[in-house]
């Protein structure tokens, strides 16, 4: 599903730089001019071949190229019209809206066809709920923009019953040869290769046949993310597919063979497939009635259990994304009110937001906050100041094989509280110097010294103990002590009001707790300090990709016209522009935070000094 945010895209000259060729739906194979997706380029190729070929063959050339688009335009409104049909036939109701080639040159969206006037006065509610009778009566029937039967979902359920490839997948999936993520972009490569006999065919065809996300990134553009999360994780997704599809090959060639397919699908279709999957997939809430004795009655107090789905919903999957979205979609019940079927997929208008849409005007739904990590990885494009952006940042574990008992036992701690030695540092976090919660737990257990590793695991066996339970039954030990989560204004402030009063006969016990709470809060951050100082040097240093001045400046050069910075080299330093820039936020404010620390710990021993003093006298 193609994300188009609009605050980047409403910059004027910005938007024909950004005719990314991934989201182009006609495709045509392009043998008389390679048309680049840049415009400036095109612009600046044309000028030439017209110099070169003198004025009236250059005049050709640009009347080819008119030709050319006029051909690719008539073949995508043929592709779109083919699949109307073909949703309509398989239920899909498209009651106000449709189903159009962008206006900004990125593939596929849907419009509005008369004006969507908001909501009013609704309450908010959460995607996921089902809603009660009496709260359907709320919103009617004539807000539905759109509905999608369940039934058209393409998911690993959906595909286990497939009369051509079911027994096939059933048996890789079986074999944890594929899992249910895996075996939908599986059978999406197997559909892209066999053309006009594969049933989902309109649908495959309207889809993008590249992407300009760092799977297709080539060695040379890979280059412009070094020093970056992205650089490895592309890297290590590549290679994680190549060997899933390794262990495919055998059954895939026996397949296409029994298919009589004339193209096997290869690797390359397995990454469509998976790029078709994350940026196009939906997590779907079901109920499973195998899951529950009553039948799935739903009353007002009381919901099914739920199950989520995760598949593609074709149709659904050409509504883009937008931070201020007019409509959001939910599963809906149909038929016997007191059972719940997922039988209808609902996109209905946004009754939190007054957002409404013109005739004519795109309508949007809202995929999440995403920052720019997870868009170019999965969307192939990177937003300047996202809101939302983040810095992943892993914590230094040696290779399985050299771990030591030390170590071991630190995992298993971390597994115990439910944590992982990973964690997201966020904008607000700059913006508010406060460190999350969950980043100094993970990061307090790997300071902790061997004998306080020992304490927290026996801490944990007595909760296990306390409560009767077994280690299998519980998902999360909580965390007990709160050493953690020291206030440290709250601190200071006590700390400093015991020193002008010489309130010397302060508990001692409370004292030495709060020494030995400070110490370790100093070395969790100390930690992050320099875990931060570390990616600085890998963004900027001699085996990344410059300061973040020179950044900011190529992207200030790329707006100017004839700028060789084609789209995926400027969404690529989009994102390390906005890693870097965070990254030197949350260290200002980690060693601001360290410094309010060793300030704390020296009144505190200041503090203790005079006790002991006053003790003696």
């Amino acid at each position: 599903m193609r994300s188009v945010c609009k605050n980047a895209l409403n910059q004027g000259s910005l938007l024909n730089k950004w005719k990314v060729e991934s989201y182009k739906t006609c495709f045509a194979r392009r043998t008389l001019v390679q048309v680049s997706s840049n415009l400036e380029e095109d612009n600046a190729r044309y000028s030439k071949l017209a110099i070169i070929l003198g004025l009236t063959m250059g005049m050709s050339v640009v009347q080819c190229k008119d030709a050319f688009c006029d051909e690719a335009t008539a073949s995508q409104a043929k592709n779109i019209e083919n699949l109307n049909d073909w949703l309509k036939a398989r239920g899909v109701v498209l009651n106000n809206v449709e189903i159009r080639s962008s206006e900004n040159g990125n593939g596929c969206g849907m419009f509005a066809k008369d004006e969507i006037k908001p909501l009013k006065n609704q309450s908010k509610r959460k995607w996921w709920n089902f809603r009660s009778k009496k709260a359907e009566d709320i919103i009617s029937e004539s807000t539905t923009l759109a509905s999608f039967p369940y039934s058209i979902c393409i998911s690993s359920e959906s595909i286990a019953e497939d009369p051509v490839l079911g027994k096939a997948f059933r048996y890789m999936m079986e074999k944890d040869i594929l899992d249910e993520r895996t075996s939908v972009m599986a059978y999406l490569a197997f559909q892209k290769s066999m053309g006009a006999a594969s049933p989902v065919f309109p649908w495959i065809q309207a889809l993008p046949q590249t992407f300009d996300t760092p799977l297709f990134f080539s060695q040379d553009e890979l280059k412009e993310l070094r020093g970056t999360v992205l650089s490895a994780a592309s890297e290590s997704v590549s290679r994680r597919l190549e060997d899933t599809w390794g262990r495919l090959a055998p059954i895939v060639e026996r397949l296409s063979k029994d298919l009589k397919l004339e193209h096997v699908p290869t690797v390359e279709d397995f990454k469509w497939g998976y790029s078709i999957f994350w940026s196009r997939g939906q997590s779907i809430p079901v109920y499973s009635e195998s899951s529950s004795t009553t039948g799935g009655n739903i009353t007002n107090s009381s919901h099914p259990d739920l199950g989520v789905v995760e598949g593609i919903v074709p149709g659904l999957d050409f509504f883009n994304h937008s931070t201020k979205p007019q409509c959001w979609w939910e599963v809906k019940r149909s038929g016997n009110e007191k059972y719940f079927s997922p039988s209808q997929v609902n996109l209905v208008l946004h009754p939190h937001v007054d957002q409404g849409a013109a005739a004519g005007a795109e309508v949007c739904i809202s995929y999440g906050d995403k920052s720019n990590e997870e868009l170019l990885m999965l969307y192939g494009f990177a937003v300047e100041n996202n809101p939302d952006e983040c810095v992943m940042l892993h914590c230094p574990i040696p290779p399985s094989d050299s771990l030591d008992e030390m170590m071991i036992a630190k995992l298993e701690l971390l597994s115990a509280y439910g944590l992982r030695p990973q964690f997201f540092l966020r904008a607000n976090n700059a913006a508010k110097d406060s460190i999350p919660r969950d980043v100094i737990e993970v990061l307090e257990v790997f300071v902790l010294k061997h004998n306080e590793i020992q304490e927290r695991i026996e801490e944990a066996k007595n909760f296990l103990k306390e409560n009767d339970l077994n280690r299998e039954d519980v998902s999360v030990i909580p965390i007990r002590g709160g050493r953690s989560h020291l206030n440290l204004g709250e601190v200071l402030s006590r700390l400093e009001k015991g020193l002008s009063a010489f309130q010397v006969n302060a508990n001692a016990d409370e004292l030495a707790e709060v020494e030995y709470s400070l110490g370790l809060r100093m070395a969790t951050i100390s930690t992050l300090v320099r875990m931060l100082e570390i990616r600085v040097m890998e963004l900027e240093g001699a085996e990344g990709t410059g300061t973040l001045e020179a950044d900011l400046a190529l992207l200030k050069k790329g707006e100017k016209a004839g700028s060789n910075i084609n789209s995926r080299r400027r969404s690529a330093i989009v994102y390390r522009t906005g890693q870097k820039k965070l990254t030197r936020e949350l260290l200002a404010a980690t060693r601001q935070e360290l410094g309010q620390i060793l300030k704390c710990v020296t009144l505190a021993r200041d503090l203790s000094k005079k006790r002991a003093a006053a003790t003696v006298a």
